[in-house]
């Protein structure tokens, strides 16, 4: 059975009535056309996509983007961001995200180009030594075998010294007149502390040393010489790092080649101070100097 409706009262009756039984009205049968389905309006409206009134705007995800780029050190962030908000079909426009992706891309290369500059550049400086001057109050062989690794590591290390002379350049001085053994025999021992407070006092003076060689000094491009930074060992724990010294090489007769950490008597002259500029800290000392006439190789 289907259903029409009545022309009079618009209300849904049977095709097989007659009449209305609502209102009473006749019902042609033949000439009453089949109801037109009606759109629902209201269905349309529910589930119709909205109208594309954001297209003109900018998301809060591309702002967001463009600030953290902007920022700098977040700029990956803002990668990030803006890709997200770019892959998004929100109806939104991207500008915020293309220029947050430009920045951040721009940020990056620079990254990079500075890192590869860094490497480029960049030198390798050796570490200087650094010993205490103090000790523990510690048995000798206790102390000996629990520095022994430590102290061959910092006496191997080598300090790189620019040496900055601060009187006029020393023409070399005659050999000594006398023999060897009258030089020896004329040398002494002279206070270290003495030296530095009074260089005027015992510039001259003949000196005799026990000291270690901790590091050999090349001449620059017109100076063919080495020099010399030696250091004694005032404890009697074989460490020579207590007083430090540079010395210049002034022997005739004697071809022997002084090597790093050869253990030296050194019988010389005193010849003031001289400026040394450690390359690790920049810090600047004054060391006694010392011309080496006659050396006796004790160690190696």
């Amino acid at each position: 059975m289907a259903l029409i409706t009545c022309p009079e009262c618009g209300k849904e009756i049977s095709d097989k009535a007659t009449t209305c039984p609502n209102c009473g009205a006749p019902v042609n049968t033949t000439n009453t056309p089949d109801p037109v389905p009606q759109p629902n309006t209201n269905y349309s409206e529910k589930y119709r996509s909205p109208q594309n009134d954001k297209s003109g705007k900018n998301s809060k995800l591309g702002i967001t983007a463009l600030v953290l780029s902007i920022i700098g050190c977040t700029f990956i962030f803002g990668i990030i961001c803006a890709i997200i908000d770019l892959t998004k079909k929100d109806g939104r426009k991207k500008t915020c995200s293309i220029i947050a992706l430009c920045v951040g891309v721009f940020w990056l290369i620079m990254v990079i180009v500075a890192n590869l500059s860094n490497k480029n550049t960049s030198q390798v400086t050796v570490s200087e030594s650094i010993v205490e001057e103090s000790v523990p109050a510690q048995t000798q062989e206790t102390l000996i075998a629990e520095t022994d690794s430590e102290i061959e590591s910092q006496v191997t290390s080598e300090v790189e010294t620019e040496i900055e002379t601060e009187t006029e350049s020393e023409t070399v001085s005659t050999t000594p007149t006398e023999s060897k053994d009258e030089f020896i025999a004329s040398c002494q021992q002279i206070p270290y502390k003495d030296l530095l407070r009074n260089p005027d006092d015992y510039i001259g003076q003949r000196i005799v040393i026990t000291a270690k060689v901790q590091q050999v000094v090349q001449g620059g491009w017109l100076d063919n010489n080495e020099y010399y930074r030696v250091q004694t060992d005032n404890d009697g724990y074989d460490w020579y790092m207590d007083d430090e010294y540079f010395m210049y090489d002034y022997r005739v007769d004697d071809n022997t080649k002084i090597l790093q950490d050869d253990i030296l008597k050194i019988y010389a002259e005193f010849s003031g101070v001289e400026t040394i500029t450690r390359a690790l800290t920049g810090a600047k000392d004054e060391v006694p100097s010392i011309k080496a006439y006659y050396i006796d190789l004790i160690g190696e």
